[in-house]
């Protein structure tokens, strides 16, 4: 059966992630403002219209079985009310997908999973709890390692730096390709509840943006003298165990980066 999905943010990740849903034959409408971004959908066959207009396509609304938020909260009153006017105009059997980030957790040593402590404060976290009032049944909040993909590393972030820290912490990343996965998987077989979304690949930072540098032809990546401790390790073995190809990238396929 043929998903319509709408999805909300269209940006590094939605994009692809739009094309990638329609060639697996779903209806998806996009939503944005941005006249560039609704020409380039639109003449890959994807509609894309404002938010305003998608409120107001009462067939659309009504037949809408999946609706992803792929965005980043804003403390913009008008955005949060307009998100949850929208939630609540969807079926009470559609799926909302959340694409957070395991930046809610709080800072610690050693394995984290869905079930450790994140800081309320977080706008994130705040956004989570917001959206977790406006749907509370048929939700899947995803939280997102550090994304690596087409044109976005955080190797040449660094590498203009003159001094990085923590060396010996490990590195909780995840590339584009497996997010769409993810999420594909989700609106195929859905299951609700809070996922993180990392690779179980966790090398040090000063291992792994050095060994990165050097696939990209950059020079070394130069870190502090620390003692510090290795960090939070993010477990996804949740999402793994339901989808177990789901992490089929490997962080160290840095020629995708670049």
């Amino acid at each position: 059966m043929k998903n319509s999905i709408v999805l909300w943010g269209v940006g590094w990740l939605g994009i692809p992630l739009a094309q990638s849903l329609q060639k697996a034959r779903n209806s998806v409408w996009c939503i944005t403002r941005n006249e560039e971004k609704k020409a380039f959908l639109a003449s890959h066959g994807i509609h894309a219209s404002t938010l305003e207009v998608f409120q107001q396509n009462g067939p659309l609304v009504s037949t809408c079985s999946t609706f992803i938020i792929a965005l980043p909260p804003t403390k913009d009153s008008d955005f949060l009310e307009q998100m949850k006017k929208t939630v609540q105009l969807l079926p009470a059997n559609a799926h909302l997908i959340y694409t957070s980030s395991i930046g809610v957790y709080l800072p610690t040593s050693g394995l984290v999973d869905e079930n450790s402590p994140i800081d309320e404060t977080h706008a994130v976290a705040q956004f989570e709890k917001i959206i977790s009032v406006a749907k509370s049944d048929n939700l899947t909040i995803l939280r997102l390692g550090g994304l690596i993909g087409p044109k976005r590393h955080p190797v040449h972030f660094l590498a203009k730096r003159n001094q990085n820290v923590n060396p010996d912490q490990v590195v909780n990343l995840v590339h584009q390709e497996d997010v769409i996965r993810v999420i594909k998987a989700m609106v195929q077989t859905p299951f609700f509840g809070v996922f993180n979304v990392c690779s179980s690949e966790h090398s040090t930072r000063i291992d792994y943006y050095n060994q990165a540098a050097e696939a990209v032809g950059l020079g070394p990546i130069l870190f502090e003298k620390s003692n510090s401790e290795k960090g939070k390790i993010v477990d996804s073995s949740k999402l793994v165990r339901l989808f177990p190809n789901t992490f089929s990238v490997s962080i160290y396929h840095f020629e995708s980066c670049k």
